[in-house]
Parts: C-alpha cells; structure tokens; sequence
C-alpha cells in the first residue's frame, strides 16, 4: 500500500518528502526502497545521536544505502545546547551536511498566522537549512535524470524492487525527525 501511494505520488510531483519520525517499521523499509536520498534530523541530543550513529553505520552494511545518498542535518530545537556541531560529529562519526540554529519562535509564529516562514523571513535560519536541503535534492534530481533507480547503488546488491525502479522513483526524497531507530531518553 505505501509503494503504490509512494507510486502516485511520483507521478505528480518532482519530489515526494516522507517524514517517517523515529520507527524504524516495515513502512520505514518500504519508503528506503524506493528512495533515492535519505535524510536524517537529529537534535543535539545523547539519545538521538547515539540513534542516529547506529542507523548511519546500518544503512550502508544492512540496507545498501551508500554515504553519498545520506543527508545528515543537525536541528537546533533549543538554545540552549551543550553541544557544537564538531561535537555532535564525533559522536557520529560523520560530518554534518547541513546545520540548523534554534530560530526561536518563529516558526510557531509562522504556523500560528497560517505564513510560510521562507515567504516571510528568508533570512531565518530554518529558511536556509531548508534551502539547503532544497539545492541537494535538486542536485540529485538533476545527477540522476532520466537514468532511474539509485543511481549510487550497486544493483546486485540492491532489493528486488529496487533494480526495476523507474525514473520517478529515484526522486523519492525521505525526511526523518531524530534518529530512525529512537528511543526516548
């Protein structure tokens, strides 16, 4: 059921963004399957980290997700944080793509008033790590073109569903809030 949502959807959209929160479900492994790029949104947080640097050492050995498809985005959900970006990369172990500082209330502020917040401050720190995010998967979009499937992926190695893809389904996009494999401090 959701690889034919996912489906219909790819017809419709140049991009189709699944934000799967922390579960790491059969849903989750349905939308990895048919995505081109993933990426993860961790607080700078010890449980959250320590979640995401088991999923980022998981998804290459286990899921044949290559580095080079992985967005890892550090988001600033308080200011008041003990830990830096270098911090958090040690924890990790892998450089951090795109940082987000705590942009205080405005994008409750935004939501509240029923505005886009890139429409309304584009100078806000979460307007730029969402543009960020925006130039790489319009990089992907343009690397992979009419090519389809992941375009990184060894296709041998790749699910069953995977070697078939077509060119919509390399644009599949994958939001993820924290770690895939959360748990709660």
């Amino acid at each position: 059921l959701v690889a034919k949502a996912m489906t219909a959807a790819q017809r419709h959209f140049r991009f189709v963004i699944v934000d799967l929160g922390v579960a790491l479900s059969d849903v989750t492994l349905t939308v990895f399957d048919h995505s081109h790029r993933l990426a993860l949104i961790t607080p700078p947080e010890a449980a959250a980290l320590r979640d995401t640097g088991e999923l980022l050492s998981l998804l290459p050995s286990a899921l044949n997700v290559p580095e080079s498809q992985t967005t890892v985005i550090l988001n600033h959900v308080s200011k008041y944080s003990q830990l830096n970006q270098k911090d958090v990369e040690l924890i990790i172990d892998r450089k951090i793509d795109i940082e987000i500082a705590h942009d205080g209330p405005k994008p409750e502020k935004a939501l509240l008033v029923g505005q886009l917040l890139a429409v309304t401050d584009p100078t806000s720190t979460i307007t730029k790590g969402a543009a960020a995010l925006a130039a790489i998967l319009e990089g992907d979009r343009n690397r992979v073109g009419d090519h389809g499937g992941h375009a990184e992926r060894d296709p041998e190695k790749a699910p069953a569903e995977d070697r078939s893809a077509t060119p919509a389904q390399s644009q599949v996009q994958l939001s993820a809030s924290s770690a895939l494999l959360g748990t709660t401090a």
